[in-house]
């Protein structure tokens, strides 16, 4: 701020200028991000737009001082990846997987009708979900997959995105654990103007003892239930767009 506020002294910004507003402007923009997800990981994630507002502080002659702090500032963000997350690392070498690259593993984590995923969404529900309630979720995947070839939203603890086809996007709660800490009227806002643009109908597959009431009637204020299905400690909910 303080070279910012020095270099629009001049009645023309220079260059210098210019970049560094739009630099600093994306920092603060970035920051927000962190400031809803506070985690260390996260400070890595958007150290790249930080990296570009030092660059830019770095090109401005004066004073001095900013020039030798953000030299500073740069070396700690450079040292800062090589030192960060080494205990994920010490995991992956002792499980020998260093040298493995898996991508359709990791994929095949996020869906619930991949063993290897309905596992590890049946562990993201805790302790004291039934035993049986992943299976229920790729039960009631696979059913309306097929029989309507439409995809799915799923509300569970684990709000993981399909990662199969059925997960396809079809309204704005693409990826709902998103939007779960909006106001309601902005969340209508933005699915109905998603539901317009797409014009869409879809599925959401609940799980019955899941807190879903607020973000259920979000749809139901945009779109329209067009039938329901039983799939034991789940359930669905077909909605069409109300313009239909």
């Amino acid at each position: 701020m303080l070279g910012l506020r020095d270099q629009l002294r001049d009645a023309v910004p220079s260059p210098q200028a210019q970049n560094l507003a739009v630099t600093l402007l994306a920092a603060y923009g970035a920051s927000s991000y962190f400031l809803g997800r506070s985690h260390d990981n996260n400070l890595l994630n958007i150290s790249v737009f930080f990296v570009l507002l030092l660059l830019a502080v770095r090109m401005v002659i004066q004073p001095r001082l900013l020039r030798v702090a953000a030299c500073g500032m740069l070396a700690c963000l450079v040292a800062y990846p090589v030192l960060a997350n080494w205990s994920t690392w010490g995991g992956i070498l002792k499980d020998g997987a260093f040298a493995k690259f898996q991508p359709n593993r990791i994929v095949a984590g996020f869906s619930y009708v991949d063993p290897a995923g309905m596992k590890a969404m049946q562990t993201m529900m805790g302790a004291s979900s039934p035993e049986v309630s992943a299976e229920d979720a790729a039960r009631g995947m696979r059913t309306i997959y097929t029989q309507f070839h439409e995809p799915v939203v799923v509300l569970d603890p684990a709000l993981s995105l399909e990662a199969g086809e059925a997960g396809s996007a079809w309204s704005a709660f693409h990826g709902p654990e998103n939007y779960g800490y909006l106001p309601s009227p902005l969340r209508r806002q933005f699915l109905t103007a998603v539901a317009a643009r797409l014009r869409a109908t879809g599925w959401v597959l609940v799980k019955r003892d899941y807190q879903a009431e607020d973000l259920l009637a979000d749809f139901d204020a945009v779109y329209r239930r067009d039938r329901m299905m039983d799939f034991g400690t789940y359930y669905a909910i077909r909605y069409i767009p109300r313009s239909e």
